[in-house]
């Protein structure tokens, strides 16, 4: 993910080619399956975590790199096309 992804992050390019918006139906997907077989998945739930404050910033409709946006706002760093 991160060589396909980096380079978008680094450009400021957040043209949806997934957007932030899939993956919280997808991550919510894969809990569902992991909770019913007694799973856990401790890192699916935190990524779903990240891709739902993305949403709530109104970053939805952007590339799923813009998910970075979330880690930067909270370690008070600016990223490229970061506003």
């Amino acid at each position: 993910m991160l060589e396909n992804r980096a380079p978008h992050i680094v450009a400021g390019d957040y043209t949806p080619h997934s957007s932030v918006n899939i993956w919280p139906k997808d991550l919510g997907i894969v809990l569902d399956i992991a909770k019913s077989a007694s799973f856990s998945a401790p890192i699916t739930a935190a990524a779903l975590q990240q891709f739902l404050a993305a949403a709530g910033r109104s970053l939805g409709g952007e590339d799923d790199a813009a998910v970075a946006k979330v880690y930067a706002r909270n370690a008070q760093l600016t990223l490229p096309g970061m506003e």
